[in-house]
C-alpha cells in the first residue's frame, strides 16, 4: 500500500471573531462571486457550488488558489496550515542574526519576536520606499535639464576626441 500527503499549498485566510462587520469579509472575498449575509450563528456566504457556507465566530474563510472557498473550525485549520513566511525577512533574520533556517523559522512566527527582531529590516523597507518616492518627485523640467547638460557634455566630449572642436 501507497502512503500519500497533502500537497503544500498557500492560501488566503480569515479569521472570523465575534460581531465582525460584514464588510471585512465582503472585502477579503472581493471577486470570488460570493454574497455574505447575517445569520444567527455567525454569516452565511451564497455562491458556493457545494451550497451556502456557514461561518461562526473564531472559524476560518479560507480562499484557495484556484477560486475554491471554503471555511473550517480554527482548530481544524491550525491543524493543516501554517503561516507563509515572507522570504526576505527570513533571509534578513538569517544573515543578521546567523539563525539556521529552522531557527529563523521558529523566531518569526513567534509574534512578539517577529516584531523586535524585524525592526530594523522595516525601517530599513520604510526608509527606500520614502527614498524612491522622494526620487519620483523631481520636477520633469529638472530631470530634462538633468539629461540635456549630460548629453551636451557627451557630444562635446565626442566631438574633442575626433578633432572636430580644435582650440
Amino acid at each position: 500500500m501507497e502512503r500519500y500527503r497533502r500537497r503544500p499549498q498557500e492560501v488566503r485566510a480569515l479569521k472570523t471573531y465575534e460581531g465582525m462587520p460584514l464588510d471585512d469579509i465582503k472585502r477579503f472575498l472581493e471577486g470570488s462571486g460570493f454574497d455574505v449575509h447575517n445569520h444567527d450563528e455567525g454569516a452565511r456566504l451564497k455562491g458556493s457550488l457545494e451550497g451556502d457556507l456557514k461561518v461562526a465566530a473564531g472559524d476560518y474563510i479560507v480562499l484557495h488558489d484556484d477560486g475554491k472557498v471554503t471555511s473550517c473550525s480554527a482548530v481544524e485549520f491550525e491543524k493543516d496550515y501554517e503561516s507563509a513566511l515572507n522570504m526576505d525577512e527570513l533571509h534578513y533574520v538569517i544573515t543578521r542574526y546567523g539563525y539556521s533556517v529552522k531557527g529563523a523559522e521558529y523566531l518569526l512566527r513567534d509574534e512578539r519576536a517577529r516584531a523586535i527582531v524585524l525592526a530594523p529590516f522595516l525601517e530599513q523597507k520604510k526608509e527606500r520606499l520614502r527614498r524612491k518616492s522622494a526620487c519620483k518627485s523631481v520636477n520633469s523640467n529638472e530631470a530634462t535639464e538633468i539629461v540635456s547638460t549630460k548629453l551636451a557634455h557627451a557630444i562635446a566630449y565626442r566631438l574633442q576626441n575626433t578633432n572636430c572642436l580644435s582650440e
